[in-house]
């Protein structure tokens, strides 16, 4: 069966580096389960706080709740999109633009 990508976008709420939000993916992974829950960090821009997160459609609920409260950060999700073109476009570009006016 074909497994379809979703992309998470999260907010760090404090000042972290991408070395902090990889652990803290790291962590996700050995705690959920790694043979059964793909989940990679793929984009996080340290400026802006803000990334994306990879993971398979069947998890995106488990991974919404463990992102949020589990990981050894304070991460917040923004939303959850098919295509990181939307993803980024949605969550981490049109942010950008309120924030600016």
């Amino acid at each position: 069966m074909e497994q379809r990508r979703r992309y998470i976008a999260f907010r760090a709420t404090g000042s972290y580096r991408v070395p902090d939000i990889y652990k803290a993916t790291v962590h996700l992974y050995r705690k959920l389960g790694a043979d059964r829950n793909p989940l990679r960090l793929i984009h996080y821009d340290g400026n802006s706080q803000k990334g994306l997160f990879l993971c398979n459609h069947r998890q995106v609920g488990e991974l919404r709740t463990a992102i949020e409260n589990l990981s050894g950060l304070p991460l917040r999700v923004l939303g959850v999109s098919g295509t990181i073109r939307a993803a980024k476009t949605k969550y981490l570009l049109h942010a950008k633009k309120e924030s600016a006016t």
